[in-house]
């Protein structure tokens, strides 16, 4: 369980790293990243599944968090299935499919700081995630019969700006997760 707290900010940086490479990307070949991301969006969002209702297990939060981590996990899960079974579809479509995608997963981030008034070292970073989420996923919904550029732009932005701001949690939150492990290691020896 020690391991989970000494390392868990590198699983974080590594979703930062994906999201900023992703939304670089979008701008550098946008039709062949448009494709991938439709191809290898339910992919990720099953494995994102399976790690949120891992964390909501391994993690020693209260039962409330953990709800609301197997509810996301849940939803990613709904969301993935519909992606991985209909890829038709949901290449036509997937501008405002992944727009009510990201709507949904920020109404839900908001809400659930609200309601569980969770405060992290980065006091209100899931806040500003969630209205990130909620910003974007409006954006897209209003793009679907504008040309794959102006998708791409839009991707491209949210990804650079979720990327950036899931590394500065991860490196915030792994220093002061270190300095908080090595304040306990010497008080126990």
């Amino acid at each position: 369980m020690q391991w989970i707290k000494r390392f868990g900010w590198l699983f974080l940086s590594l979703g930062g790293i994906i999201l900023l490479a992703t939304g670089i990307a979008c701008f550098v070949n946008p039709f062949t990243t448009y494709v991938n991301l439709v191809k290898y969006t339910g992919l990720g969002l099953i494995l994102n599944s399976i790690l949120l209702l891992v964390a909501a297990f391994l993690h020693g939060q209260s039962k409330a968090e953990r709800n609301w981590f197997i509810a996301k996990s849940a939803l990613d899960l709904s969301f993935a299935l519909i992606l991985c079974f209909n890829p038709f579809l949901t290449f036509i479509a997937f501008p405002l499919f992944l727009g009510l995608i990201i709507l949904c997963l920020g109404m839900f981030k908001t809400a659930a700081f609200l309601l569980l008034k969770v405060r992290t070292e980065v006091r209100h970073a899931p806040l500003v995630t969630g209205v990130l989420f909620i910003t974007f996923g409006i954006l897209l919904m209003r793009t679907p019969s504008r040309p794959l550029m102006d998708v791409n732009i839009i991707l491209g932005l949210f990804g650079s700006s979720l990327g950036l701001l899931y590394l500065y949690d991860s490196i915030r939150g792994h220093i002061k997760t270190g300095y908080q492990i090595s304040l306990k290691e010497k008080a126990t020896s």
